[in-house]
Order: structure tokens, then sequence, then C-alpha cells
């Protein structure tokens, strides 16, 4: 979910790009409860074409911040990195719905707002909160773990380990503290 998720709303999303994170979002959302219950060759096969078709969308877009944020979740405390990448997703997500005026993506506001709609009417739902509350839902089914992550103790060095690069990829800018707020959510 979340590559797919992140290449939609990348300053360098594509028209081909979210053509292959729709795909890619749409055979998962489809899927997933069967998959959970019993993953099937059939459902194994869906789930391996929905990763590859979301490799072809990051391939285009590279990551954003909730990569960013990810890295050293994993190296620190062990976690991969889908995971890693899942818990910072929702929190990355209410931020930029909260401060859509700051987009940086040249297609503006309304662009990034229309980036956001087109999430809910893939994931069913009627509002953009409903969408994360989705993304929870299926992190709980799937049993990802997404709150006490984070030790105090680290966020410091989780903060300074961000990488400035995957930051440029996001519409909405994050600030240090930004981040450093966002990190305290997973404490």
């Amino acid at each position: 979910l979340s590559l797919v998720e992140l290449s939609f709303w990348s300053v360098n999303s594509t028209k081909e790009s979210q053509e292959y994170a729709t795909k890619s979002l749409e055979i998962i959302l489809n899927n997933i409860e069967e998959y959970i219950k019993e993953p099937t060759d059939k459902l194994n096969a869906l789930m391996l074409k929905a990763a590859n078709l979301s490799g072809k969308a990051i391939n285009i877009t590279a990551t954003t911040s909730a990569h960013a944020m990810s890295y050293k979740l994993t190296s620190l405390y062990g976690i991969s990195h889908g995971h890693a990448v899942a818990v910072s997703l929702p929190l990355i997500y209410k931020y930029m719905l909260a401060n859509l005026d700051l987009t940086s993506d040249i297609r503006g506001r309304d662009y990034l707002e229309s980036v956001f709609t087109s999430l809910d009417l893939l994931f069913k739902s009627k509002s953009h909160e409903e969408t994360i509350e989705k993304i929870y839902e299926i992190y709980k089914k799937i049993n990802i773990p997404y709150e006490h992550i984070v030790k105090y103790s680290d966020l410091d060095n989780l903060v300074s380990s961000v990488n400035p690069e995957r930051l440029k990829n996001n519409p909405v800018p994050l600030s240090e503290k930004v981040i450093r707020d966002n990190y305290k959510k997973l404490i």
C-alpha cells in the first residue's frame, strides 16, 4: 500500500506512474480480505503483480517522506522496511491533508486535493479521514504494529537520519519539527 500511495502523490508522479499505482491498489484492495484468510497460489500471484506494478510506479516517481523517515526505523528497531514505511505513511498523509496550502508541487493545491480524492475513490471512502482509517484497518488485519515503536530517547537520532533528498519528492514540505512531531506519534 505504501509504495502505491507514495507514487500517487510524489511531485514526480506522471499519468503513467499513477496508472501503475491505480492498477496495483485495485488488485490489493480487491483481494486483501481473501488473501489474509488464505493466501492461495492465485492470490500470491496477484499480490506479486501488485508489487511489480508498485515498483514500476516508484521507479518513475522515486520515494517520498514516509520512506525518508523509515530507514532509521528499520536499522534501529529491526523492523522490516515495508513495516517502517507503513507506520510513517498515515502520519504523513494526515499532515499533508492538514497543510494542502503549503504544497510545493507545481501542479498546485487543487491537483494535490484531486490526488487524495482519487485515493478515496479507490478505497471506496467518503472522506480522506475514512481512507486513512481503512489503511489502519488493513494494518490491524495483517498484524502490522503501528504504535509504541519509537523510544523517546531515539528522537534526535531519528530526526537527524531523515534523507533530505527523499523529502524533496513530497508535495508538502516537512520541517524538522514536523518530522519530530510525527516520530513522537510512534512512541
